[in-house]
């Protein structure tokens, strides 16, 4: 079979494609391991780049632990283009820290400091932090990439003389 649907799962009889044991239904094909692409494992190496990415946070004491060993654990396991979901783990971390961050005010010199008027108590005022526009971008791109490349280059490893590297609508 090797095929991979998006739809949900279905017991197969022997010998049968999704198409067959359910008729009128879309199936959307996803790679599979066969054609040199498996999103699973793509997915699993993003798990580690998440933690790895959490290490500039005071969180990283504990999670970037747990990242280092799922990465040997993965790279013993299957260390090839499917470790490009590393990038994308850290991409994602990225971008969510630009999204969070997206209201950055900048602090500015010009208003040194700031008065009450008669009958209010107190004032609250933020500035500073995270440029979030700028991360975001930065993480958006790392996803991208990743994703990119993992496609180029599992299609360049999965090509094989007489099959097909893309995965075939059924």
């Amino acid at each position: 079979m090797g095929e991979t649907a998006l739809v949900g799962l279905l017991k197969e009889k022997p010998g049968s494609t999704p198409a067959e044991s359910c008729p009128g239904v879309r199936w959307l094909v996803m790679g599979s391991v066969r054609d040199g692409r498996s999103w699973r494992w793509f997915a699993a190496w993003m798990l580690p780049g998440v933690c790895v990415a959490f290490g500039v946070t005071a969180l990283g004491i504990f999670i970037v632990p747990v990242g280092l060993v799922l990465i040997i654990c993965l790279a013993w396991r299957r260390a090839t283009v499917d470790a490009l979901g590393l990038l994308a783990g850290v991409g994602a971390i990225v971008a969510w820290v630009g999204s969070i961050n997206l209201g950055y005010r900048a602090c500015s010199s010009s208003h040194p400091g700031l008065s009450l008027a008669p009958g209010e108590r107190s004032v609250s005022y933020s500035c500073g932090g995270v440029n979030g526009q700028a991360w975001l971008i930065v993480g958006v791109c790392m996803l991208g990439a990743a994703v990119a490349l993992y496609l180029v280059m599992s299609d360049h490893q999965g090509a094989r003389p007489g099959k097909p590297t893309r995965p075939q609508a059924i």
